[in-house]
């Protein structure tokens, strides 16, 4: 009988482990790249939900929508990615507002569950959705994916008349409101003067449902609650700490991400301003003093929202001609030490100061774009 000495079987033994590290971190970034080819077909479904709505309206799906006026443009789009159900739900009933609190609606299935299409595997922050408190009946639905806002920032809830998104609702004739509550995008694709392929229409960031209220440090998921509206873009980024953390000296909130339904900055948007994986920045005043996630505050917001992903390196985008394309996130910014654009008056027009990064935000800004 040929036998194994002690030595021998631990010089196996050693193999076998050395073996298992070697191969682990082939592996694990293996897996990594499938999630992030789901990720950028995700992202191409929405896209093309995007071209078939605007081939049914001729216009780009819009914000506010609905009998409260807080719907998300991804209401329009579901019939459009495979969700014609849930829309059906939605729309049948004129009443059915966008969760709020202890809205009676809050219970109905159209708001509930998980859609597919809206998470990008990567993340787990957000598997476990925002219940509102006092119902049982599940979670809202939850997404990693924001639309374009450009380098424009909103001081405050109806002054949205954003002529730098792809997005932005029309303006209104009512004195007081910048935006035409409860209509589709001003754009049509033939609106987008600097061409569907120079344009960012959605990119992804890291979930952290939640009420708002509640800690969360992580950058990636979280959100630095600072004065986003009377500080430069520089500002937040120097929120960042160790360790993908914000700084001790910032309070970081969760809330990302928690209902596609709801027209509400940490919901669906994002920003070209600070580069992919940066900080983000937020600050709110009112009462209830929340960052928006299932309601309204009816006071102050402006926010600076990085987009974010645990995928190496960057984040995927969407842009018009429905190409996705990997954004890394040494993305040239510009000068952070400039001012964002914002509704008041000539300075929501003209060239970005945010480089390469605010020219694939704006729609219109006639700069010249490489894509990356």
């Amino acid at each position: 009988m040929v036998g194994f000495t002690l030595v021998e079987l631990l010089v196996v033994i050693a193999i076998i482990g050395i073996l298992i590290a070697l191969l682990l971190p082939a592996v694990q970034a293996a897996r990594e790249a499938a999630r992030r080819m789901q990720c950028s077909n995700n992202l191409k479904q929405l896209g093309l939900a995007i071209h078939n709505y605007h081939d049914a309206f001729n216009n780009l799906p819009g914000h506010g929508t609905g009998p409260d006026q807080n719907r998300s443009a991804f209401i329009g789009m579901l019939p459009f990615f495979e969700q014609t159900a849930r829309y059906n739900e939605i729309t049948n009933y004129d009443d059915y507002s966008v969760p709020s609190g202890n809205d009676p609606y809050v219970d109905r299935t159209c708001w509930k569950g998980s859609i597919k299409d809206l998470r990008c595997p990567s993340d787990d922050g957000g598997q476990n959705g925002y219940t509102p408190p006092g119902h049982t009946t599940g979670a809202l639905v939850s997404t990693n994916y924001c639309f374009s806002e450009a380098d424009y920032v909103i001081q405050k809830y109806g002054h949205h008349s954003n002529i730098r998104s792809p997005f932005g609702m029309k303006p209104s004739t009512t004195p007081g409101w910048t935006a035409d509550w409860g209509s589709c995008s001003m754009y049509s694709f033939a609106g987008i003067v600097d061409g569907l392929s120079n344009t960012i229409f959605i990119s992804e960031r890291c979930a952290s449902p939640g009420t708002g209220a509640d800690s969360n440090q992580r950058i990636k998921g979280g959100v630095a609650r600072i004065d986003a509206w009377n500080n430069k873009p520089q500002a937040c980024l120097n929120t960042r700490g160790t360790g993908g953390n914000y700084s001790t000296t910032v309070e970081g909130r969760n809330g990302s991400g928690s209902n596609f339904a709801f027209y509400g900055y940490l919901n669906v948007f994002f920003h070209t301003i600070l580069p992919p994986n940066a900080p983000s920045c937020y600050n709110v005043s009112g009462s209830p003093d929340t960052l928006r996630v299932a309601g309204r505050d009816g006071g102050t917001v402006a926010g600076q929202l990085a987009p974010t992903s645990n995928h190496t390196g960057g984040v995927n985008a969407a842009f018009g001609d429905g190409s996705v394309h990997f954004i890394s996130e040494t993305i040239d910014c510009g000068d952070l030490s400039q001012w964002f654009k914002y509704y008041s008056g000539s300075t929501a027009t003209g060239n970005t100061p945010f480089g390469m990064w605010g020219r694939l935000g704006a729609v219109n800004d006639g700069q010249t774009v490489t894509v990356p």
